[in-house]
């Protein structure tokens, strides 16, 4: 059975997982960033071993690493099975003044800065798009 692992909110990450008294390196890749999120690295293998690694890894124990999708066996003509995302936090904007508010919501979610003009505007938006805003007074 082929698995698909995923790290949430990394579009790409490199990492040393320790199986006995080895460490494996393993690629997290793939992942990209877009108006709408992040699409998590991925990683995916067949090996069994590496499989067993990953799964007894403190980084999958707390849940660093989750598994994305199980691929039936190739002779199965049985889809993939997918697992639902994990909940990611809101990106975080920490800014100046309502100015700035409007030009960083803008750049992340393409909305024009003139539908941004008063603060329950840009509020409303940021909620929209899962986008906590810290203005500062």
């Amino acid at each position: 059975m082929k698995i698909t692992y995923c790290v949430d909110g990394l579009i790409e990450w490199h990492v040393m997982i320790k199986a006995g008294r080895v460490e494996i390196p393993i690629s997290f890749t793939g992942g990209h960033l877009s108006g709408y999120g992040v699409s998590p690295a991925e990683f995916t293998t067949a090996d069994p071993v590496l499989q067993h690694a990953v799964e007894d890894c403190s980084y999958f124990k707390s849940g660093r690493i989750r598994i994305l999708r199980k691929y039936p066996d190739d002779n199965s003509s049985a889809p993939a099975e997918e697992y639902p995302p994990a909940v990611s936090p809101p990106a975080v904007i920490d800014v100046p003044d309502l100015a700035s508010a409007r030009l960083q919501l803008s750049r992340l979610t393409d909305i024009p800065p003139s539908r941004l003009r008063t603060r329950p505007d840009i509020e409303a938006a940021a909620e929209k798009h899962g986008i906590k805003l810290i203005i500062k007074p």
